[in-house]
């Protein structure tokens, strides 16, 4: 038990208030089952019983959300830590700029595409954040915009950065494992709905932009596309042999960032040595950005680590009182086999959730909660819903 409190008060400091209360409540659950409405009740699991589910079973805590944390999703954290130390964050921000700039509402639609690019990397939408916002906010802010709308612009052209393929965020991973797919089929399907959605983006705050009659950046602000291009070739090497190894060799993914992250600290290192006369200087310069990147990953995994290990307390509870059982009659009585209400009360499920709960907190739950209901609902509409 002492575990479990551990747990939800690093929940706490780290992710905050609303997944522990969220994780504390299934834990009263558990333990009060028999007091919760007839048609959700259960016997109640004793103490002893219900740490010992949380702790041991394999859907639980510990359970496969987890393992693909250390498996899969460290990895991916790891190598967009290194590329961002190594400079690869500023480079896509200055080439965004460089591109998008002179346009009307120029800085907004550079924060869009740089976010964009740099969820490429990347799969935390915090990381990619602090990376952009820290010079795209004070541009759109200077040029005109309101503060509340350069950082919703920021913050929700990061958010979707989650989905932008090659680097996924860490709810990618765990969706992999629970449907039995590859990583790789993943990306394939999320590759359009990302492109779809940074385009949405970009037409809303072109339309924001002639709303307040704003310009572009000046000429003289904007970096030369063909010399900021060229300067960071080499941060694109690494994200081609990421690419290669998973489409087109079929690597799985946890050998293609191996391999893709061995290139980049290669590439790094050699780029170093090539712009410093000095090799000492150089090879300084290079293990001290490899170091940092290795502490940046660590720390950004954190978090995610912390998530997943807190859903998997929801998810545990929901396995070890039968709530899941419970539910489908319950939603299914509301919904009535109407297919379409079931997919909306999904939806509305995801959002409210959403404004709490990290994304792959809310994954899990929302998998764990609704995905048989889906199915089940789903068989006896005649439609096929696939896992």
């Amino acid at each position: 038990m002492i575990g479990i409190l551990i747990l939800l008060e690093a929940t706490r400091r780290v992710i905050g208030i609303p997944l522990v209360i969220i994780a504390s409540c299934f834990l009263l659950f558990s333990y009060f089952g028999q007091y919760a409405p007839d048609i959700i009740s259960h016997g109640g699991l004793s103490l002893k019983r219900l740490v010992g589910f949380q702790w041991f079973d394999q859907e639980a805590i510990f359970g496969i959300p987890i393992g693909v944390s250390v498996d899969f999703i460290f990895l991916f954290v790891l190598f967009g830590a290194l590329l961002e130390t190594a400079g690869g964050g500023k480079y896509f921000l200055d080439l965004a700029f460089a591109l998008v700039g002179k346009m009307r509402g120029g800085p907004a639609k550079a924060a869009i595409l740089g976010s964009g690019m740099t969820g490429m990397i990347s799969g935390s939408s915090v990381a990619n954040t602090v990376t952009t916002g820290t010079f795209t906010i004070p541009i759109m802010k200077k040029t005109g915009f309101s503060k509340e709308k350069a950082g919703a612009i920021e913050v929700s052209s990061s958010v979707n950065g989650q989905i932008m393929p090659p680097v996924m965020g860490a709810a990618a991973f765990v969706m992999a494992s629970f449907i039995g797919v590859t990583y790789f089929e993943v990306v394939k399907h999320a590759f359009l709905p990302a492109i779809i959605s940074y385009i949405a983006l970009f037409y809303i705050s072109h339309l924001e932009a002639l709303k307040l009659n704003l310009k572009g950046m000046e000429e003289e602000d904007v970096p030369n596309l063909k010399k900021t291009f060229l300067a960071g070739l080499h941060f694109l090497i690494p994200i081609f042999v990421l690419i290669y190894l998973l489409v087109y060799l079929r690597f799985t993914a946890s050998y293609s960032i191996f391999y893709a992250t061995v290139s980049l600290i290669l590439v790094n290192l050699l780029y170093k040595l090539i712009k410093q006369s000095n090799f000492k200087d150089a090879f300084t310069i290079w293990f001290d950005q490899t170091v940092v990147g290795f502490k940046k990953g660590a720390i950004n995994m954190v978090a995610v680590g912390i998530a997943i290990a807190t859903a998997g307390v929801i998810v545990g509870a929901v396995g070890s009182t039968g709530l899941s059982t419970n539910l489908i009659i319950v939603i299914e009585s509301v919904a009535k086999d109407n297919v379409i209400i079931l997919i909306l009360l999904t939806i509305v499920l995801c959002l409210l959730l959403g404004m709490g709960l990290p994304t792959t907190a809310n994954y899990v739950v929302v998998a764990s909660l609704m995905s048989m209901v889906l199915v089940d609902v789903g068989n006896a509409s005649g439609y096929i819903f696939p896992l």
